[in-house]
């Protein structure tokens, strides 16, 4: 009986010490996703802000077009302005970038004419 209560105890053991395990990998997971979201983000501005295509943010839009950000908001959701969504890797937070192509047709000119750049 004690070889058998022996076998049970070590067995147990065993799978306390991986259930740790696998918290600490889950947890690590976690830190990673986060990591690559913000790299991600950090990577598609620097590409909004320096790639060929010019992207603009809804607060640059609003500000452009003097109205709120809510405003802008309620067009891109309505599909009255198209825009490109990125959304992090758990789908909690979204961040919309409107090309300036799309801009431009939703205006009717392109910004650059407007701001004289």
């Amino acid at each position: 009986m004690d070889n058998a209560q022996t076998i049970i105890d070590s067995k147990n053991q065993l799978i306390h010490i991986l259930e740790r395990e696998l918290e600490t990998i889950r947890s690590e997971n976690d830190l990673l996703k986060r990591e690559l979201y913000s790299v991600r983000t950090r990577l598609d501005n620097y590409r909004y802000q320096y790639g060929r295509r010019k992207f603009y943010s809804p607060d640059e839009i609003a500000s452009i077009l003097n109205v709120s950000k809510p405003t802008i908001l309620n067009y891109v959701k309505k599909g009255i302005l198209k825009s490109t969504v990125l959304e992090d890797p758990e789908g909690q937070r979204k961040t919309y970038r409107i090309s300036e192509s799309d801009f431009c047709e939703f205006i009717g000119t392109c910004p650059s004419k407007m701001l004289d750049l």
